[in-house]
């Protein structure tokens, strides 16, 4: 809601008014799903570069850029509920993959220099992104969690003075 009442906002205090360019941001999620739960975040996202289309002429030029993750955490609030092995993932991607500060400017920068209507902005394939989305879900994270949840010992075994042996009849292995 805030993006698409923001955008709406900036038509009508811009009109008349003179700039050299309007840049909206948005992300990447608007072309991957963005992941459980986030279909209204795709969807304004997708308003935005829609809007920057069909504006495209207007204040100077307005353009939309889609970024990928960035390094900066201002969303991990957002993984409560999620097993840790869930939350550990999605910041070790984070940290990975993310763009740094610097390395957003600098592409900002370039964005800005050539004037397209719509840029996206990962530091993945971008083509391989959207095809793995495809398969990305609640369900598909939560199997993987349980997948690795699952090698885990579940109860790992104290310190003894006697070093493991593994069952050697019929009936230590039934008890074990």
């Amino acid at each position: 809601r805030p993006k698409l009442a923001g955008v709406l906002a900036l038509q009508q205090a811009l009109t008349g008014r003179s700039l050299d360019f309007l840049c909206l941001f948005s992300s990447i999620s608007s072309r991957t799903g963005g992941g459980p739960g986030q279909v209204d975040y795709c969807a304004a996202n997708a308003f935005l570069e829609a809007y920057a289309r069909q504006h495209a002429g207007a204040h100077g030029c307005t353009m939309a850029v889609a970024w990928g993750e960035w390094q900066w955490n201002a969303w991990e609030k957002g993984l409560e509920g999620f097993p840790d092995d869930v939350k550990a993932y999605f910041i070790a991607k984070r940290q990975r993959f993310g763009l740094s500060f610097a390395d957003g400017c600098e592409a900002l920068g370039r964005v800005l220099a050539n004037g397209l209507t719509n840029s996206f902005v990962a530091t993945q394939d971008f083509a391989a992104m959207v095809e793995g989305s495809k398969s990305f879900s609640i369900a598909t994270i939560l199997a993987a969690s349980q997948r690795v949840q699952a090698r885990r010992p579940s109860h790992p075994r104290p310190p003894l003075m006697v070093s493991y042996r593994a069952p050697q009849s019929a009936a230590e292995r039934r008890l074990c």
